[in-house]
């Protein structure tokens, strides 16, 4: 990939960071950008062209007039939903050969790259990115996680992730060294490898970064990255305490999935969504959270318009005072997870049922184990049953009074919203996952729409 390019899209992702000077300027620019981008699509999709040929569709220069879809939509329409023609089977055979092999820089023709969803909410499913569209995802991750580049004082970066990517490689100079490490490989391995990489940025999921603290606090890894980035999962409270103290910085955050890059943490130490290349619309949930429906106003190959998400998400007021970043990016407050990391509970009234959102779980649980909590799991058998597990475990005799706290706990979180709480029954810790997939602290019922 052309260097050039990611170094103009750098400078312009920097740019635009803080161009804006309010939010009528942001959102004035981002409807222009709308207007030719949704135009493109519909001229270039199948699937979208097929839709604005129906009667009563609407015109396509109105954001309102298109689809809301979801990752199952996209699915089932991939052949048609692309701008390109594609060969799916030579794209699945690459992907499955990819996970087995663990070699992922392969691409296919006129420097396509396919990659697969981490497939934690059903089947995988593959996205496909463009060349162009990669250089601009590189400049923007430059601008946004990497920030500022110097030869002088060259970053090593080391992503612990689930599959490597040409996206990352593609970044590599004098200025930025990357190096990939396997989730799938032994633990001890990756600390070994990270030990002689001696990164200055560490970007990982919350579940590695707690076992790189733990080794660090033991005095079993010497690293001191200046900056440590979580990626992949829902980054709580006490993962973030551990991390901070262990390595002493602050910890940061990016909001990535395979639909886009969505937001990160700014100097300042606020999350903001990325709303130079995205439009966030809101889909309610009550309480201040919302399931965000994405429109990419960048990414035309796979286009993402109007598509939602099952994560919970809530953001920062309206009214809050401007961040000190001085971006007028909308902050998100918290990432509290998918829609089913939610329990699904009957309500009250007998009238249908509701959702308990995560963070009363995690607060409920860690409140009732105490200060000797390290991690947990949730996972919801039927509306009136949930399973609990503990690391580390408690002595059986303990076991009872754990899970009576518990249930005092959440019985007044679910009078509040009108739900009828469940039974909790304790479990022994689950093995971890083979396929080094995200780790889901809490998993509540299949959402079904």
């Amino acid at each position: 990939m052309n260097r050039c390019f990611i170094l103009g899209h750098y400078l312009a992702a920097r740019r635009r960071f803080t161009a804006f000077a309010d939010r009528v300027a942001l959102e004035s620019w981002q409807a222009a950008r709308l207007r030719r981008h949704l135009s493109l699509i519909a001229a270039r999709s199948p699937f979208y062209r097929e839709w604005f040929d129906q009667p009563m569709c609407g015109s396509p220069a109105l954001l309102s007039s298109w689809p809301r879809v979801d990752k199952r939509t996209m699915t089932d329409h991939l052949a048609r939903w692309l701008t390109q023609s594609m060969d799916l089977e030579a794209a699945r055979r690459l992907t499955t050969r990819a996970v087995a092999t663990r070699e992922f820089l392969r691409g296919l023709p006129n420097g396509v790259t396919v990659g697969l969803s981490s497939g934690t909410t059903g089947p995988a499913a593959m996205f496909f990115v463009s060349a162009r569209e990669r250089a601009a995802w590189a400049g923007l991750a430059l601008a946004r996680v990497m920030r500022e580049m110097s030869f002088r004082r060259p970053r090593r970066v080391a992503f612990l992730l689930r599959a490597n990517s040409p996206l990352y490689e593609s970044v590599g100079s004098r200025a930025l060294r990357f190096a990939y490490f396997d989730l799938q490989r032994p633990f001890r391995q990756l600390a070994d490898g990270l030990q002689s990489f001696s990164p200055t940025i560490v970007v990982a999921p919350p579940s590695m970064l707690r076992l790189l603290a733990a080794e660090r606090t033991e005095c079993r890894l010497n690293v001191s990255p200046a900056r440590v980035v979580a990626v992949a999962e829902v980054f709580d409270a006490d993962d973030r305490a551990a991390v901070e103290g262990a390595f002493g910085v602050r910890a940061e955050e990016v909001y990535q999935a395979s639909e886009g890059f969505l937001a990160a943490t700014c100097p300042a130490g606020a999350l903001h969504w990325n709303e130079d290349v995205i439009h966030v619309e809101r889909e309610p949930l009550g309480g201040g959270r919302y399931h965000p429906v994405l429109t990419d106003f960048r990414r035309t190959l796979q286009p993402v318009v109007r598509y939602r998400l099952d994560d919970v998400i809530s953001d920062e007021p309206d009214d809050s005072p401007p961040c000190a970043c001085g971006s007028v990016f909308r902050r998100v407050r918290r990432i509290e997870g998918r829609g089913d990391d939610s329990l699904r509970l009957p309500r009250a009234d007998g009238v249908g049922a509701g959702m308990l959102f995560p963070d009363f779980v995690r607060l409920a649980v860690s409140r009732a184990a105490g200060d000797s909590l390290e991690d947990f799991r949730v996972r919801q058998i039927d509306p009136q049953s949930v399973d609990v597990s503990l690391q580390p475990t408690f002595p059986e005799e303990e076991r009872a009074m754990f899970l009576d706290r518990l249930a005092d706990i959440l019985k007044v979180d679910c009078a509040r919203a009108g739900l009828l709480p469940p039974t909790f029954r304790w479990a022994e810790w689950p093995e971890e996952n083979s396929d080094a997939r995200k780790r889901r602290r809490i998993i509540g019922l299949p959402v079904t729409r």
